[in-house]
């Protein structure tokens, strides 16, 4: 399916876009917070950088999910995500430069694969708040 399409249905479906960005945040929790939290050899980045970043991912879910169920106009509440998200992406980018070091190419491809997932949904966050009245 074509982005444009993906777009298209959620700008029909706001509502849906919140719930997907929820499930994602939630998902991002846990593999920071748990697997990568518990396997920082594997990763190489510290514990004490990866268990604020999971409360960070938890609040997002926690916003975005409050949002699915309370809202009744969308594009605000997804046009903050979308930002919220990218801020993410340059937190996350800026801690994989200062820890470059201590990462492992696992920890790299996870951090690096994670910031392009979430500036594809932020992108597409945003076009669906730019085409939601």
């Amino acid at each position: 399916m074509s982005t444009d399409k993906i777009i298209s249905l959620l700008t029909d479906k706001p509502r849906l876009m919140l719930l997907i960005d929820a499930s994602g945040a939630f998902i991002t929790a846990f593999m920071l917070g748990i697997v990568l939290a518990n396997n920082t050899k594997v990763f190489g980045m510290p514990k004490e950088i990866l268990e604020p970043l999971a409360i960070i991912a938890l609040c997002f879910a926690i916003y975005s999910f409050c949002g699915y169920l309370f809202a009744r106009k969308y594009k605000m509440y997804i046009r903050i995500i979308a930002l919220a998200n990218l801020s993410y992406c340059v937190t996350s980018a800026t801690l994989i430069f200062m820890n470059i070091h201590s990462l492992t190419s696992f920890g790299i491809l996870y951090f690096i694969g994670e910031i392009i997932l979430i500036t594809i949904i932020a992108f597409i966050e945003w076009q669906v708040a730019k085409n939601n009245n």
